[in-house]
């Protein structure tokens, strides 16, 4: 039946009217986003598809950042021996966000600190090249939560360097 539909032209009405205006919806909130929240950031638009690549910049490890992502999140503001800890302030967010893949991405955890999930670009296929890179997903979210999962990305980025630069 889907095979059918497609060959006659069935689904087009659907997406010219509701799936292509929304992904380029999308793809306009995460880019001016990714434009506005990491200027130092490289990156193009898209022609197809729903991803956008994003270059984080040398001297960052899309691994490591999605590992300081997973710590920040998991303490769910608890510290050492059930102590409240506090979150860094810039990692204080309320509402859900993107971006990522419906597998990737997960809303804040209970502490109120924000949680950002991506594909580091090492896990893509890029290779040792893309250690800096990150792939984003704007398919399944809408504009509003696609710009504050950058924000959130930002002050991620913006942890991972003050701890980075702490260390050196």
């Amino acid at each position: 039946i889907a095979h059918s539909a497609l060959e006659l032209g069935l689904l087009e009405p659907h997406m010219d009217g509701v799936v292509r205006p929304h992904l380029a919806a999308a793809c306009d909130a995460l880019c001016g986003a990714l434009a506005a929240e990491l200027p130092c950031a490289r990156f193009h638009r898209p022609k197809g598809g729903y991803f956008v690549w994003v270059d984080l910049g040398e001297g960052v490890d899309a691994q490591e950042l999605l590992a300081l992502a997973d710590s920040l999140a998991s303490q769910q503001g608890q510290g050492q021996a059930g102590q409240p800890q506090e979150q860094p302030q810039e990692l204080q967010r309320q509402p859900p966000a993107g971006p990522g893949s419906s597998s990737t991405t997960r809303d804040e955890d209970s502490s109120g600190c924000c949680a950002v999930r991506f594909t580091p670009g090492v896990m893509c296929g890029g290779g040792e090249g893309a250690r800096s890179c990150v792939r984003l997903c704007f398919a399944f979210y809408r504009p509003h939560e696609l710009r504050e999962g950058v924000r959130r990305l930002a002050a991620l980025l913006r942890t991972y360097e003050m701890r980075k630069a702490g260390q050196a």
